[in-house]
């Protein structure tokens, strides 16, 4: 089997791991790998460490892509790539109702090829004209912001639903409101529930007996420091809890600035270590250090938390986790006693006090472990592998 993938992501050194375990899939023959010859840098991972090479079935392929949209590839580029390599599996690594996704079925059609043409969906919000939004936030900077999103409806969704439905097949989605978005124009392609899959062999490995300080608790954070993250939540938590408490923040992002200006608003420099993007291995070494890793994420009119890697990734290493009520969170978790409403300080820190003053039994900890294995990259692929066998063997009975 021939398998061309395309993820915008592709290139960056952390995905690295997505290609070698699609190569190791003993059914694919031949892999091309697809993906733009720009693209922006990881706000959480400084990089994979994996030096070895590539096997031989792995052809590389970056494309020129839309110089007002860098992750969107051109029609023209994909079908170039597609009619070169012939592949009779065509995975998109972006949502059903993706530009990326409609123009490689396009491309498709166009090569005159008969693959299989399949999207990973995270989307959890149904799209419609944002009328609620505007009267509720009503500026001129809204006035455009409704304007663009009733024509990325209009055109990008509806309109172009009935093509959409001809040329890609089918795809997996994270969890059951990303199914429902599929299907949200009444389309019913074949689609199965899987989690991103996630190299999580670098956290399994680890112990937790990371932890240079015993008589610390320390709280971990890791991702953007973006708005809909709610990290200054952390901080006002952090503010309540008694100072053997620590919080450490991973990652980096645009309102970085603003959170160390709240830290030092409420004087918690000597609490709050902020610790620049890592690899995996490193990363793995600061979950095990963690008491619990939370994710307080905000919902807002356009974004809710699809997935939450870093939860799994943590879980993975036997940490326990934390997480707001935010889209997929509860359902990463599986347990809603570990969850808090999105904002809520007081229940927020209940929870989290629970956790960490209550030691993890080994018991746990291997069930923590065992959850993250829902989110392993064999499962992904090999989900994909049989959404595409299943395919074919309806199509040729």
């Amino acid at each position: 089997m021939k398998v061309l993938l395309y993820w915008h992501d592709i290139y960056i050194p952390y995905s690295d791991y997505l290609i070698r375990a699609f190569a190791a899939d003993t059914r694919i023959s031949h892999l091309c790998i697809v993906g733009p010859k720009d693209f922006d840098s990881e706000a959480i991972y400084a990089g994979s460490q994996n030096t070895a090479a590539y096997s031989e079935k792995i052809s590389f392929r970056r494309i020129e892509t839309y110089s007002f949209r860098k992750k969107w590839g051109p029609v023209s580029q994909f079908k170039k790539c597609i009619s070169e390599f012939k592949p009779d599996c065509i995975i998109v690594l972006d949502e059903a109702f993706s530009i990326n996704t409609l123009n490689m079925g396009l491309a498709n059609y166009l090569a005159k090829n008969k693959a299989t043409v399949l999207f990973y969906s995270f989307e959890n919000i149904v799209q419609t004209p944002p009328v609620r939004f505007l009267l509720e936030n009503f500026s001129l900077k809204n006035i455009w912001v409704f304007i663009r999103k009733s024509i990325r409806y209009l055109l990008a969704d509806a309109l172009l639903q009935p093509l959409r439905s001809r040329l890609v097949h089918g795809g997996l989605a994270c969890y059951q409101e990303s199914m429902d978005v599929v299907h949200q124009f009444g389309w019913r392609p074949i689609v199965g529930i899987q989690w991103w899959g996630l190299d999580l062999a670098p956290f399994q490995q680890m112990t937790k007996d990371q932890k240079s300080d015993a008589s610390s608790k320390i709280i971990g954070y890791v991702g953007r420091f973006i708005s809909e993250k709610g990290v200054p939540d952390l901080i006002q938590l952090l503010s309540q809890l008694d100072p053997s408490y620590r919080l450490i923040l991973v990652g980096s992002g645009p309102e970085e600035e603003g959170i160390r200006h709240l830290v030092a608003k409420l004087d918690l420099h000597d609490r709050v270590e902020f610790v620049s993007p890592k690899s995996r291995d490193e990363l793995a070494k600061l979950y095990a250090s963690f008491d619990v890793l939370v994710l307080p994420s905000h919902t807002d009119y356009f974004w809710k938390e699809q997935y939450g890697r870093v939860l799994v990734e943590a879980m993975a290493c036997g940490t326990p986790v934390a997480g707001s009520l935010s889209g997929a969170i509860p359902v990463v978790i599986g347990n809603l006693g570990c969850c808090f409403p999105e904002g809520n300080i007081t229940v927020m820190k209940s929870v989290i006090t629970f956790i960490v003053e209550n030691s993890v039994d080994p018991q746990v900890r291997e069930l923590l472990m065992e959850r993250a294995k829902l989110g392993d990259i064999k499962h992904f692929v090999n989900a994909f592998i049989d959404l595409h066998l299943q395919m074919n063997a309806r199509k040729n009975p």
